[in-house]
């Protein structure tokens, strides 16, 4: 009986394994559902985009992600080293204005030390605008995460989402 046990045991845990494989070579699993444009829509950077004036660096969550997604002046979006969404140049610098208005460069550069929030996710920005440079890292649910910087990650979401998923 004991062996019987093991061995559905190891197979469970082997399955579990090749379900995670799966998703991650694919590219089809459930944490790139938000990022993946549809077919035919995904394309290689340009070599002309200039530096970025937007970088946002996600990790941690209950599943471990890590996304980083780098936003340009000429309104390329790019993941994992593929253009998924092309923006107007007037919604980047909208976007840039509004993060200046929120103070992103009053910030502190991390509020992330001494964080106890396991499941949360770190955020590390950075912006490039108007000869400013600044990254600020903080954790998304932990009390001294401030609004403003919270308010910089939602207007950063909204340039990298994809339409439609």
């Amino acid at each position: 009986m004991r062996k019987v046990f093991i061995f559905l045991l190891i197979a469970i845990l082997l399955a579990g394994c090749a379900s995670v494989a799966q998703s991650t070579t694919t590219g089809k699993g459930p944490l790139d559902a938000q990022a993946t444009p549809t077919a035919g829509a995904v394309s290689q950077p340009t070599p002309d985009q200039g530096a970025p004036v937007i970088v946002m660096e996600r990790s941690g969550g209950i599943a471990g992600i890590h996304n980083k997604w780098t936003i340009y002046a000429n309104g390329q979006v790019v993941m994992a080293g593929q253009v998924v969404r092309t923006l107007t140049a007037d919604q980047v610098n909208s976007t840039l204005a509004d993060i200046q208005k929120l103070g992103f460069f009053e910030l502190q550069a991390d509020y992330s030390k001494n964080s106890n929030c396991m499941d949360c996710f770190l955020d590390n920005v950075t912006i490039n605008s108007g000869g400013n440079s600044k990254t600020v890292t903080a954790v998304e649910g932990d009390t001294r995460t401030p609004a403003e910087f919270l308010k910089v990650i939602e207007a950063i979401n909204k340039l990298t989402t994809v339409p439609g998923y």
